[in-house]
């Protein structure tokens, strides 16, 4: 079955957290020798990181209009960057399997059905508090539900945003953030999400964010972005 969805973030919240990723794979040694990646090219790629983290600083910092077409330039660049070492490097990468690439966020393309079906359960974590501004999601299915027998297939997909104490103005709930003006009914109400197959994963909140409150909801997803039933709403008063 083919996806079409676009991979690149529509959020650059979501954007910079992908382009971490990104960062930290591109500079492994380890994995550029496994995939037959060329390290100029991954220092490349990179470079278009650290210019569009520096604008989007410089933005937020100083809000002009020179600074914001400083910051959609670079944007644009690194989205650039990021479609060619994808087309070139990663998507059809013999030497990756489907769950690598999608660890960057590419998915495979193909048209044949995936041998492994959507998922059947749900997910949630337990959370708790490593450090300051910081929240940890311990990872895993829905306790009390029946078993899927592909969970050791799955990833998990986290939906989340965060609610300032009384819930966000207009003008905070329409910022790149997009913080909460109220409550989450459903998972389709977050406006970011992150892919993961860890067990666990620690979100570091902008310090800023200390004393808002920060809602997960957690869908396992298989190779293909198939995702499964949404779990529970889950809520945490950042630190």
């Amino acid at each position: 079955m083919a996806h079409n969805q676009d991979w690149i973030p529509t959020t650059e919240t979501g954007l910079t957290d992908l382009m971490a990723v990104w960062a930290t794979k591109l500079a492994n040694t380890s994995l550029q020798t496994a995939y037959g990646w060329i390290a100029a090219e991954c220092t490349a790629t990179t470079a278009t990181f650290t210019a569009f983290n520096t604008a989007y600083a410089a933005y937020h910092a100083a809000p002009t209009q020179p600074n914001r077409l400083a910051k959609d330039t670079a944007r644009k660049t690194a989205i650039a960057a990021m479609r060619k070492f994808a087309a070139e490097r990663i998507r059809n990468n013999p030497k990756m399997t489907p769950a690598q690439r999608l660890e960057l966020n590419v998915r495979t393309i193909d048209t044949t059905p995936t041998p492994v079906p959507p998922p059947t359960a749900q997910a949630e974590a337990d959370i708790t508090y490593p450090g300051p501004h910081q929240l940890k999601l311990h990872l895993h299915p829905l306790a009390d539900t029946p078993p899927d027998p592909h969970n050791s297939d799955y990833g998990y997909r986290v939906y989340f945003g965060v609610m300032p104490p009384g819930g966000a103005g207009v003008e905070a709930a329409t910022s790149v953030k997009r913080e909460l003006m109220k409550p989450p009914a459903s998972g389709n109400e977050l406006p970011h999400s992150r892919f993961t197959r860890r067990q666990s994963d620690i979100f570091d909140f902008e310090q800023t964010d200390s004393g808002k409150t920060a809602y997960f909801c957690i869908r396992f997803e298989n190779a293909k972005g198939e995702p499964g039933p949404w779990g529970p709403m889950l809520s945490a008063v950042i630190p």
